[in-house]
């Protein structure tokens, strides 16, 4: 009985790695402000919700390799603006959030599968490019 009960914890377990490996999110900017540059100086302004982002889980060699960070990073995500940008992203299950802190900040909630996005780059180094300005962003994600 207890090697039966062992077996089957074991399977439990193997299953549940499995199907945390596959997990993912595809998710879409709804709204999005930010500021531009207009004959030196910075106006907010209304930007065009176009980004994608993907959300999945690490695998196992990503998890023990330097994108995993001794095991602190459980989650990948890229957007459609560079897909082979891969940003490292932690889970905590007390908030329900995964959390990326690369070139973009997002932090998403599972549960209710609404994401947030901050870009803040562009103003600070004191460009004037209107194609590197800081914007914010939310919007929604779901299962692929």
């Amino acid at each position: 009985m207890k090697i039966a009960a062992v077996a089957v914890c074991f399977l439990v377990l193997v299953v549940g790695d499995a199907r945390a490996a596959d997990e993912s999110f595809e998710c879409a900017e709804i709204q999005a402000t930010g500021f531009v540059p207009s004959e030196g100086n910075w106006l907010s302004g209304s930007i065009k919700p176009a980004s994608r982002y993907r959300l999945r889980s690490m695998t196992a060699d990503e998890k023990s390799g330097p994108l995993g960070d001794g095991g602190r990073n459980s989650w990948v995500m890229s957007s459609d603006t560079a897909p082979e940008v891969k940003t490292p992203c932690t889970f905590d299950a007390a908030s329900h959030e995964i959390a990326c802190n690369g070139v973009e900040r997002f932090r998403m909630n599972v549960k209710t599968r609404r994401f947030f996005m901050a870009y803040l780059h562009g103003y600070v180094a004191g460009d004037a490019d209107t194609h590197d300005t800081p914007y914010l962003a939310l919007g929604l994600c779901f299962p692929p």
